[in-house]
C-alpha cells in the first residue's frame, strides 16, 4: 500500500428544512431567510440565482440568509444553496423576480387622526402572491398595517391613529422593501365642539 501525504473527505451537504421569501422585486436586495441544520459545519456556503451566485451571511447553526442581486427582467428563475468548496447541491427550487412596484395616488388623502379612515392605494405591480402569503403592508411614516389585495394595481388598507399632520404612505409585497412614492396623507385633529340636545327621555331616540 502507498503511503500518501494528503487525506480526502466527502463534504456533505447541509439539510435545508425551508427557505422564504421566495419572491421578490428585480431592483434586488431581499433578504432569504435559509432554514436548516449544521450550518456551522461548512465554511462556505453560496446562493445562486440563475447564473447569478451571491454568498450567504452565517446567523446561526440553524439560519442563514442570502440577498438577492438585481435583475434586469422579471422572471422566475432557478434557486439553489451550493454548499463546500465543490458545490454539493443543498436545495433547488424557484425564486420570482416581480417587477418594482409603483404607488401613484391614494385616495381619500385626508383624515381624522383617531384614524380607521380606508385608504384606496392605486399603482402597479402589486403582487398577488404576497397577498396569498398575507404579506401586503402599507407604512403610514414608521407604522406597518396589513393590505387588502385589491387587483394589481389597487390595494387598499386602514389609516392608523396619528397625531395631527401630514405623513408618508408606502407599501411593500414582502415585509422587506417598501416603495419610495412620497405620497402623503393628512391627519386632522377633530375637536368636539357641542353636543345638542343635552338631554332626552330614557326610552332613546332623541336627535
Amino acid at each position: 500500500l502507498l503511503d500518501l501525504p494528503f487525506s480526502f473527505s466527502f463534504e456533505h451537504p447541509p439539510p435545508i428544512i425551508d427557505v422564504s421569501p421566495t419572491f421578490g422585486p428585480v431592483r434586488g436586495g431581499t433578504a432569504v431567510a435559509i432554514q436548516g441544520q449544521r450550518f456551522d459545519e461548512l465554511p462556505l456556503i453560496f446562493c445562486q440565482f440563475s447564473n447569478a451566485r451571491v454568498p450567504s451571511r452565517f446567523i446561526s447553526t440553524s439560519l442563514i440568509s442570502c440577498s438577492t442581486p438585481s435583475v434586469a427582467i422579471a422572471s422566475d428563475v432557478r434557486f439553489q444553496v451550493l454548499s463546500g468548496s465543490g458545490g454539493a447541491l443543498a436545495w433547488n427550487s424557484t425564486f420570482l423576480f416581480e417587477p418594482d412596484t409603483v404607488i401613484f395616488s391614494i385616495s381619500p388623502v385626508r383624515g381624522p387622526s383617531e384614524g380607521g379612515t380606508r385608504l384606496l392605494v392605486s399603482g402597479e405591480h402589486f403582487s398577488s402572491r404576497g397577498a396569498q402569503l398575507g404579506l401586503l403592508r402599507c407604512r403610514f411614516n414608521g407604522t406597518d398595517v396589513a393590505a387588502e389585495f385589491v387587483s394589481s394595481t389597487s390595494i387598499a388598507c386602514n389609516a392608523p391613529k396619528h397625531r395631527a399632520g401630514a405623513v408618508s404612505v408606502e407599501m411593500s409585497n414582502n415585509l422587506q422593501q417598501f416603495t419610495d412614492a412620497g405620497v402623503t396623507y393628512t391627519y386632522e385633529a377633530v375637536t368636539l365642539l357641542a353636543v345638542s340636545p343635552r338631554n332626552g327621555p330614557i326610552r332613546g331616540g332623541s336627535r
